[in-house]
């Protein structure tokens, strides 16, 4: 039985590993959690007694901020070894995670979960910059990016600074949980853009709360422009 929790649930399930329990439950997946992108999840159940009296089907899933759009049923792959195959999509940024129970009457409760932090995914984030642009032109300060369910993706904050008398404007993504997701430069500069990516990528998965004390390093022979970035990021945050 596999269920979609809509609330999301912040912590993890520890597996009991009763003694002479009658399974071993594991997770696994095949890459990252992005949010909106396919992500295989195996679920294993390795059967220590052959004559368990819980049929595999009796097994409960319990998702959380994943939306399932494909999966192969239970099959017994090995002796003893039963698999489910479940592909997944992230509906939300920040924490999403399966949690898998069996209730055994000899040997009780037996569960396992697995939970990942969901990006917002460089290509989603690109997305964005044409609605940033929009936002910058309107002259407000926040727009909230929504997934189609109305799911709150990312705060997207426009920061503005200035070095040598030029000014820029960068976007802040940040996610529910207050983390950065990513900044990028609106405003074109003659700034090589490997370097400017180099020292933006810095900033990516930092939570807010971190942003006063942290010292990212400088673009090499662009040290007084870092430094304008990092002032403005701060300002923007703190707004």
């Amino acid at each position: 039985m596999i269920r979609e929790k809509a609330p999301l649930v912040i912590g993890s399930v520890l597996a009991l590993g009763l003694a002479g329990a009658a399974c071993e439950i594991t997770i696994s997946t095949d890459g990252d959690a992005i949010y909106g992108k396919e992500l295989t999840i195996t679920v294993d159940v390795l059967q220590i007694h052959r004559n368990c009296v819980l049929p595999i089907e009796d097994t409960q899933i319990d998702l959380y901020g994943l939306s399932v759009v494909d999966y192969v049923p239970w099959q017994e792959v090995e002796p003893g070894l039963r698999r489910l195959v479940l592909t997944v999509v992230p509906h939300w940024v920040g924490q999403v995670g399966i949690e898998v129970r069996r209730e055994c009457v000899k040997h009780g409760l037996m569960e396992e979960d697995l939970y990942l932090n969901a990006s917002l995914g460089l290509e989603t984030a690109q997305e964005l910059v044409p609605q940033a642009a929009e936002l910058v032109a309107a002259g407000t300060g926040v727009y909230r990016a929504l997934a189609q369910d109305g799911t709150s993706l990312a705060e997207l904050v426009v920061a503005e600074g200035s070095v040598d008398e030029a000014g820029f404007q960068l976007l802040l993504a940040i996610s529910p949980d207050e983390r950065i997701l990513g900044v990028l430069l609106l405003t074109p500069l003659e700034v090589p853009a490997d370097k400017i990516a180099t020292f933006l990528n810095q900033f990516a998965g930092l939570s807010l709360s971190h942003l006063t004390g942290f010292a990212p390093q400088p673009m090499p022979g662009y040290e007084g422009f870092s430094q304008a970035i990092l002032q403005a990021l701060r300002g923007a945050a703190s707004e």
